[in-house]
């Protein structure tokens, strides 16, 4: 029960709750029927694991699926070695531009049907994550990160760091499969 319990008791997530995604193949189609998305990262994805860093798994999902990525992170200049679709933009700013329904994306070629977050600090998540179910509801989030995000339309369960890049890992195979 407490891997499908929000990280923060005090808050209270609201009825509607995102669907948990247990196996990597579930995620797997979740993001490559994504059109248009967008990955915001925080500091975190700068996390080294035991086989490799956060940021290898999620630059791998990003080049995968053809995502932009969003980032304020000191992680954006080894995003940006790796791929060209990166913008240095607050991921506040992201939150409050996706609202808007006449923003043409940071490429100007339309708005984001899917975002995904990771790396981010949790409550920050959260916050941005109510925003955008109450204001963007057209826009489908997903929560890569190893704590459950009841805001989003799609989370990881609780993990611990092991299970994550276990699942990272599995991840990672089935979309470039």
């Amino acid at each position: 029960m407490w891997r499908s319990e929000p990280w923060m008791k005090a808050e209270v997530p609201g009825t509607k709750r995102a669907a948990i995604i247990e196996k990597p193949e579930l995620a797997a189609e979740l993001l490559k029927q994504s059109r248009r998305m967008l990955v915001v990262c925080g500091d975190g994805v700068l996390t080294v694991l035991s086989k490799r860093s956060l940021l290898d798994y999620i630059v791998d999902v990003a080049e995968t699926v053809n995502a932009h990525i969003a980032t304020s992170s000191m992680a954006y200049a080894k995003i940006k070695s790796r791929l060209p679709n990166v913008t240095w933009i607050s991921p506040m700013e992201v939150a409050q531009r996706i609202t808007d329904p006449e923003w043409m994306g940071l490429d100007g070629k339309g708005a984001y049907k899917t975002v995904a977050f990771v790396g981010l600090p949790y409550y920050m998540t959260w916050l941005i994550l109510t925003g955008l179910k109450n204001f963007a509801q057209s826009v489908k989030t997903i929560s890569l990160d190893r704590f459950y995000q009841p805001n989003a339309s799609w989370s990881l369960r609780n993990m611990n760091i092991d299970e994550l890049e276990q699942f990272l890992e599995a991840l990672v195979n089935k979309l470039k499969a």
